[in-house]
């Protein structure tokens, strides 16, 4: 592999990018969802306590 030609060296900056990119934002998307169905589960509990 020629190192030295811009192509190729673009293509693997853009994989080495790429990866952990879609890898964060797989994770953040997953937290975020998550986070929202805690969210739900406090607001329904705070409400449940607070009706008592």
């Amino acid at each position: 592999m020629n190192m030295s030609n811009p192509f190729v060296v673009w293509a693997l900056g853009i994989i080495a990018l790429g990866v952990p990119v879609s890898v964060i934002a797989a994770e953040l998307w997953a937290g975020y969802k998550s986070n929202k169905r805690l969210d739900q589960i406090e607001m329904e509990m705070y409400g449940e306590i607070r009706t008592r």
